[in-house]
């Protein structure tokens, strides 16, 4: 009996000491059944997904906060994890029920019975919603500029550290009376003349030197 005693203390201590973790867990910590329907999860789960552990676990599945849009490929990957074991990740989208949008990456795993069978899933849950939105922001931001950059009326130039040209603009060409894929093999020191090359060098020299600065 004191073996015995001694064994189920060792087990409750371990499950307390699990039970910490993932309640501290900056990542979100979610169990399922094979179904879909939430078992248990920790707080931040919650958070990220807007709802409450009640409401959770008041009959609700995966299936009904992810996205429409992502809920084929998620399902198809979530039933393939019993027959083959094998765990996946996947980024996808909840809907929180103020009407928002978050983006995650979910890394799902099979949870296995005393016979080796699965019983539940587990996933950590990473927010991506703000990365999401620093990359929309960057692509237009990106859009933009290209666009600036081949409408402007004066010559423009993206150079490397070596001075070979990466993008040019259509009037930049018009300029150098060459074409855009002429100008793309060469450099800023094979369109100026020998006594203007000095200058060019100390300018492109100087201004690594700007950017070492600021990186810095």
């Amino acid at each position: 009996m004191t073996e015995h005693v001694q064994s189920q203390l060792a087990l409750r201590e371990s499950e307390a000491h699990l039970s910490a973790i993932c309640a501290q867990a900056a990542a979100g910590l979610v169990e399922t059944d094979l179904s879909g329907r939430f078992l248990q999860m920790n707080d931040r789960y919650c958070e990220i997904v807007g709802r409450t552990r009640e409401e959770l676990l008041s009959g609700l599945r995966m299936q009904d906060i992810t996205h429409p849009d992502d809920l084929p490929r998620n399902v198809s990957q979530f039933q393939t994890v019993p027959r083959t074991g094998e765990a996946f990740e996947i980024e996808k989208r909840y809907l929180r029920p103020d009407g928002r949008t978050i983006w995650v990456r979910n890394a799902v795993s099979p949870i296995y019975d005393g016979a080796g069978q699965p019983r539940a899933m587990v996933a950590v849950s990473l927010d991506l919603t703000a990365k999401k939105q620093m990359d929309a922001a960057l692509r237009e931001s990106e859009a933009r500029l290209a666009a600036i950059f081949a409408q402007a009326s004066v010559g423009l130039s993206e150079i490397s550290p070596e001075g070979r040209f990466l993008r040019v603009n259509d009037e930049l060409c018009r300029i150098f009376g060459r074409s855009k894929e002429e100008l793309l093999q060469l450099g800023i020191l094979d369109v100026t003349v020998a006594a203007d090359v000095p200058p060019i060098l100390l300018a492109i020299s100087q201004a690594l030197a700007l950017l070492w600065h600021f990186h810095q």
